[in-house]
């Protein structure tokens, strides 16, 4: 069969046109859905169930996936109607909406507000400050002794990996404030 410019067009939908997503097989039953894709309208219809057999496409018996697609494939937002049959449940009739999610009910990305955290990240130790290095290796118990230039502060900190000033005093550090009933006694 070689395809007529109609049917080709028809193989590979250009922009407009939509499927279900829906994945198929020919096997010997019929046509077998082994793929239920994420975000396609089949997904979103709840309907369908890998391992499904689609029988009909809008009253017209299929039998090849080429067939399938031809028959599946629309105007994006026009519906189309499948006959499938469970083996569970028997024949079922689903009507389904072409085309994927709409735009709106997609997550929009990039809206991760990780930058605005104040004070040094960790990893970017060079956008640290000397002084801030210093504390955060001392913090670390890290010897700075043979570090002359910031450039070795840096090279010591990301060696060890060293946190942030200030955040290994997450816990209560032993006697700060931990006595009982320690109120600030002979002030003046």
């Amino acid at each position: 069969g070689v395809l007529t410019e109609a049917e080709r067009r028809v193989a590979s939908p250009t922009m407009g046109r939509a499927g279900i997503g829906l994945g198929l097989a020919a096997t010997v039953e019929g046509l077998r859905v082994t793929e239920v894709v994420q975000g396609g309208a089949a997904e979103r219809s709840g309907k369908f169930v890998v391992d499904d057999l689609l029988l009909q496409i809008d009253g017209q018996h299929v039998t090849s996936v080429a067939e399938a697609k031809a028959l599946i494939v629309g105007e994006e937002g026009t519906s189309v109607r499948l006959g499938i049959f469970r083996h569970s449940v028997g024949d079922i009739s689903v009507e389904i909406t072409r085309g994927g999610a709409p735009a709106s009910s997609r997550p929009s990305g990039g809206a991760s507000g990780g930058t605005s955290s104040s004070g040094p990240m960790a990893g970017e130790y060079s956008s640290w400050s000397a002084g801030q290095l210093k504390q955060a290796l001392k913090e670390a118990g890290v010897n700075t002794a043979g570090a002359a230039e910031k450039a070795d502060l840096v090279k010591l900190a990301r060696d060890n990996k060293v946190p942030p000033p200030g955040t290994s005093r997450a816990g209560p550090s032993p006697g700060a404030g931990s006595r009982p009933g320690g109120g600030f006694f002979g002030f003046g």
